[in-house]
């Protein structure tokens, strides 16, 4: 703990002397706990950048690394007060924001958030209150905003948020089960797109891939053993939601081109449902109730 602090203070001064013409840089660092390890690098240009790293009092083995670089805004903020906790952030663009939040008696959790080189004014969160949660947020665009939580209670979760290269798009997922698996896309070409997953229960699967522009998705899943799939592309302005409540439901909803509606609803039990929506202006609004049942809808 010593040899930390140490290290810790050395880095301070490396950073007050490295870079004495940025004055307006800044890190701020606070570790109480056993075997905690914190890294910082800061290489900006004009505009201040701001870093803070707090692992507090219930801190044991955690980890956060921070790196940023360019000339921009950055701001990047890591609570840990769990133990086994590993938070990376990573900026290289402009204006970016990003925070990592893994509470109070949280175990062996996974965090990272990357925004590279090419992405501007983008806006990240990741807070996890559960045990052994894994999230990640990619972006690489511009305007974007991602959010993960994995609440208090979760295990085992697992959330992913690719947004690459696209513009002023936006990501949630919010779980709050056991070993759900959750990931959007918004690829290359989107435009100020929507996704949202929802789950809680156990085991289970949400994906939304979008790259067109101006669609909205959401995925809301309760039970056991569920998967829910969005497919969003070569469009846009189209809306799709899929809510499931039971166990081993499946769910598919494919929108190509523009101004589709596909609403899905299923309560009960080993029920599938495929909406295939291949053109314009086409509309569908399936709803299963009990076990079983398998319903097709393809619109052209």
């Amino acid at each position: 703990m010593r040899s930390m602090k140490s290290t810790l203070l050395v880095l301070s001064a490396f950073l007050l002397i490295a870079f004495p013409v940025f004055a307006s840089d800044s890190a701020y660092i606070t570790q109480a706990g056993s075997d905690d390890s914190a890294t910082i690098s800061q290489i900006s240009g004009w505009d201040p950048n701001t870093i803070t790293v707090m692992q507090d009092i219930w801190s044991s083995s955690e980890y956060a690394n921070v790196t940023q670089s360019g000339s921009g805004n950055h701001s990047a903020t890591a609570y840990q007060n769990g133990i086994y906790d590993d938070a990376t952030i990573l900026q290289t663009g402009e204006s970016d924001i990003a925070l990592i939040q893994q509470n109070n008696g949280v175990v062996d959790n996974t965090a990272t958030i990357t925004q590279d080189m090419s992405s501007h004014g983008e806006y990240a969160s990741l807070i996890q209150n559960g045990y052994f949660g894994n999230a990640s947020i990619y972006q690489s665009g511009t305007g974007d905003t991602a959010g993960i939580t994995q609440d208090t209670g979760s295990h085992s979760e697992n959330a992913t948020i690719n947004q690459n290269g696209c513009f002023y798009n936006s990501a949630f997922i919010y779980q709050n089960g056991s070993y759900d698996n959750a990931e959007i896309t918004q690829d290359i070409t989107s435009n100020s797109e929507f996704a949202s997953i929802i789950q809680s229960g156990t085991s289970n699967t949400g994906f939304i891939i979008q790259s067109g522009s101006y669609d909205n998705a959401g995925i809301t899943q309760g039970g056991a053993g569920n998967n829910a799939l969005i497919i969003q592309v070569y469009g846009g302005s189209n809306i799709a939601t899929v809510g499931q409540n039971g166990d081993n439901n499946n769910a598919a909803i494919e929108q190509y081109y523009s101004h589709n509606k596909a609403n899905i609803t299923q309560n009960g039990n080993n029920n599938s449902i495929t909406v295939d929506q291949s053109g314009y202006n086409a509309n569908a609004n399936i709803t299963q109730t009990g076990n079983n049942n398998i319903a097709t809808v393809i619109q052209y």
